[in-house]
């Protein structure tokens, strides 16, 4: 099985020293601290070395290259081989002994002192000295944690407390000076206010005198809502609806005239119908006339004079039927009073009366004509029948038309009432009018007012506004002092950080001391306990070499 001296030792020292993590030493410090105390070690009990070297022929040098961690040389046999042992003076300068006679090529012994070694394979020491050399190593081991690496603890945590001291000054320094600053921005700030105090005082002026104007408004705006609710009054009067109102009494009025004249509508028409019934006994009777001219024509000489009466009869009675027709001309436009078709048959009617005049004249002159007379005669008499169905007729359209005209009557006096009822809402509504006008008088005062007291407002609000820039350049300059405060704050939060951080620093470097000074009272106790049993094995080695030279 394979030997482990060294790792054991170095765990073996971790036991000892309770780091059985590696958090103070690796195993490069133990195994440093082991080669420390074998060395001092082996200055009191070396280990003691034969090294065979050859001479050289007509040469006093001996090589000692291969006598390394040399001690010391004790002793030089030469020739070798003697019985007892032929030792010679020698000296030593560095790496080469001198012999007091030459080489001649055979070997010499060389016996020196060494320092020992110890790796996992080998050992050269006595295991007896085993404790000693963990002693020894427990000592260098505490003395190196205590001088090199607890001082470089503390002369971290002392220059990191510096540190933190000189941060704590730097901070202190930009908090006055923020501080500086921030008192430097509020005097600005009360310019700024004092001028908004100045400007709202001006506001508050400019306001005053728009209150003063509005109480005019207002004086203005109720004379003005009389006035308009005696126009609503007067208005609501004149378009009022429903029983009682002026609006009814003319609907009512306008149902009545609406009536007359359907009715003289109704008549007119009536009249119209007659007219035309009368068109076709008129119509017969020309025809009548025409065959009575027919017969009279026919009638011998006597005719003759009786044919200018004759003729004298049928222009007349020619013109009744021109008078007729324009009477017929007449039926469909007649709308009043008047009866311009009846006259019309009145004058053919007279035309007529001249025609039997002419007629009869000329019964007289022709007496030998009586049969063609006579029967002109019948025809005259049908078509006086024919004139008389057409009088009937003309005097239904003259009682229809004289009914009409008392309708349009009756509906111009409904009118003329209805006109009566308009004027007075007429008048309402010019009353209406007329306090609406004083309404807009008093209006237009207010209005005017209201200029005035928006030009108070306007100045009042130029000079909030003007106030309002000085209070946010206040408000952005606070910002700016509230800024410089904050950093202020900062700075000095930063520095009482760093003065913990420094003090904490300073406490941890106190411990590393005195965790130092205890390690360091452990590495002298044992370092003492250590020299002291080599002094003595050194002493007890000494004495027994020299009983051993007194005895050679």
């Amino acid at each position: 099985m394979p030997t482990t001296y060294l790792a054991d030792l170095v765990a073996q020292l971790r036991t000892d020293l309770g780091d059985p993590t590696s958090a103070r030493w690796s195993d490069a410090d133990l195994q440093r601290a082991i080669a420390r105390s074998l060395a001092i070690f082996s200055r009191h009990h070396p280990y003691e070395q034969k090294t065979t070297i050859a001479t050289t022929s007509g040469d006093y040098a001996v090589s000692l290259a291969t006598c390394t961690n040399r001690i010391s040389v004790d002793r030089l046999e030469f020739p070798v081989g003697d019985k007892p042992p032929t030792f010679k003076p020698f000296s030593i300068i560095q790496d080469t002994l001198y012999m007091q006679e030459q080489g001649d090529t055979t070997n010499c012994y060389v016996y020196w002192s060494g320092i020992h070694t110890l790796t996992d394979a080998t050992r050269t020491y006595d295991t007896k000295y085993s404790d000693l050399i963990e002693l020894g190593a427990l000592a260098f081991a505490l003395e190196q944690y205590a001088d090199a690496t607890l001082a470089g603890k503390i002369a971290t945590a002392l220059e990191s407390a510096n540190t933190a001291v000189a941060k704590v000054t730097s901070k202190v320094t930009l908090s006055e000076s923020a501080l500086t600053s921030a008192a430097g921005v509020a005097t600005d700030i009360a310019t700024q206010l004092t001028s908004a105090g100045t400007q709202l005082t001006a506001a508050v002026a400019a306001l005053a005198s728009a209150a003063g104007v509005a109480t005019d408004i207002a004086t203005q705006l109720t004379s003005a809502a009389t006035a308009l609710i005696s126009a609503s009054t007067a208005l609501a009067t004149a378009i009022a609806t429903g029983a009682g109102s002026i609006d009814t009494a003319i609907a009512s009025k306008l149902t009545d005239v609406a009536t007359r004249v359907t009715s003289a509508i109704t008549a007119l028409t009536a009249s119209t119908t007659s007219l035309g019934l009368m068109a076709t006994p008129m119509t017969n009777s020309g025809t009548a006339l025409t065959s009575a001219g027919t017969a009279l024509a026919a009638a011998t000489t006597p005719r003759t004079n009786a044919g200018t009466a004759l003729t004298s009869a049928g222009t007349r009675l020619a013109a009744a039927v021109t008078d007729m027709s324009s009477g017929d001309d007449y039926i469909p436009t007649a709308n009043t009073g008047d009866d311009p078709a009846g006259k019309w048959a009145e004058y053919a009617l007279r035309d007529i009366q001249a025609g039997e005049g002419y007629i009869k004249q000329a019964s007289e002159y022709d007496n030998q004509g009586d049969g063609y007379i006579k029967q002109g005669d019948g025809y005259i008499k049908q078509s006086g029948t024919y004139m008389g169905q057409a009088d009937v007729y003309s005097k239904q359209a003259s009682a229809y038309i004289q009914q009409s005209a008392e309708h349009i009557a009756t509906a111009m006096t409904e009118l003329s009432h209805i006109k009566a009822l308009d004027d007075k809402r007429q008048a309402y509504l010019e009353a209406g009018i007329k306090y609406c006008s004083v309404a807009q008088g008093y209006i237009g005062a207010a209005s005017e007012l209201n200029h005035k007291r928006t030009a108070y407002i306007t100045t009042g609000a130029g000079y909030v506004n003007a106030a309002d820039s000085y209070i946010k350049m206040a408000a952005e300059l606070n910002h700016k002092r509230t800024a410089y405060i904050q950093a202020a704050g900062r700075h000095l939060e930063s520095a009482t950080s760093h003065t913990q951080e420094g003090q904490h620093l300073q406490q941890i470097a106190a411990g590393y001391k005195e965790e130092a000074k205890a390690i360091a009272t452990q590495a002298k106790n044992k370092m003492a306990a250590f020299l002291k049993e080599i002094t003595i094995g050194s002493i007890t080695r000494k004495l027994r070499s020299v009983q051993m030279s007194a005895e050679e």
